[in-house]
């Protein structure tokens, strides 16, 4: 534990530095590269992610980050030079080179949508949820076109596939927590399709942690579909999440909220089951 508090009180020492280095050179002759300005972006973008979400501390930082990356897309024209190549952290941590203008718009808007997603998180813990909702309805349809984009496009490379993985986290949180803000059903229902969609474990295969969330995922979106009154919905989604409860309590059988939450949904789908066959009679009912 010591050694893991030295090693983020290094890393933030030097992302101390660097901003400061940075900032000091821009106010000194007016203005700093492009790449000198992502690797600003970049700066700010990891400080905030050295406090917790709650609190609010990380909100600064997250406002600056998404000021340069906003300014270096506005200005794509200027900030793109033909034949300059930029350097980018890959999914994996490797470095992906852009060797395009339209890879460069790509990442930019990535990035700045990754930063009004992670303020918006950050937000949504401060009781800011209006304010949240704000944040993620700009990140969300950047995420969705992008996603859309490169993988509708017809050419798998190298690059579509690391930056469609490096995309798709942050528009699963942007969903799942634009999702419990303050909105209509219809972006409610919305954003859990979307949240769902994007779960790719295999349930026999995925760690109790992602299973539990995705149980809850499908049990949020059972409360949507009953208040748009899809009762075949309801039933779907109370037997999928059976089916995910039921292998956590495989996993860890003895764990009271596993055990509990299963036994609640399988009442529930008992009810939803009577209450769909009483729609189906009652929409006989006024055929006849």
């Amino acid at each position: 534990m010591a050694e893991q508090n030295a090693d983020d009180s290094v890393q933030i020492k030097n992302l101390n530095l660097k901003i400061k280095e940075l900032e000091g050179r821009r106010n000194s002759v007016g203005a700093i590269s492009p790449d000198q300005q992502v690797q600003l972006a970049e700066a700010y973008l990891e400080r905030s992610e050295t406090v917790p979400l709650e609190g609010g501390a990380a909100i600064p930082d997250l406002d600056a980050a998404a000021r340069e990356y906003l300014d270096l897309w506005s200005r794509i024209d200027e900030t793109w030079l033909p034949g300059q190549k930029y350097s980018i952290r890959g999914w994996d941590g490797d470095s992906l080179e852009i060797t395009t203008k339209e890879e460069w718009s790509d990442e930019l808007q990535k990035e700045l949508a990754r930063t009004y997603t992670y303020r918006g998180m950050t937000k949504f813990y401060t009781s800011q949820q209006e304010a949240a909702r704000q944040d993620l309805d700009k990140a969300i349809p950047i995420l969705e076109r992008l996603e859309s984009d490169k993988a509708m496009g017809g050419q798998t490379t190298v690059w579509n596939a690391g930056f469609i993985m490096c995309l798709r986290n942050p528009l699963r949180m942007a969903y799942a927590t634009r999702a419990k803000c303050p909105t209509d059903l219809a972006t409610q229902l919305h954003d859990n399709d979307g949240f769902i969609r994007l779960w790719t474990w295999e349930v026999a295969s995925a760690p109790p942690e992602q299973l539990w969330i995705v149980a809850l995922q499908y049990l949020q979106r059972v409360d949507i579909k009953k208040k748009l009154g899809d009762s075949a919905g309801v039933v779907e989604d109370l037997q999928k999440a059976i089916t995910i409860l039921e292998q956590l309590c495989k996993i860890q059988p003895n764990e009271p909220s596993y055990v509990n939450k299963l036994k609640t949904t399988r009442a529930a789908l008992l009810t939803a089951k009577g209450e769909k066959i009483g729609s189906s009679i009652a929409k006989w009912f006024k055929r006849k």
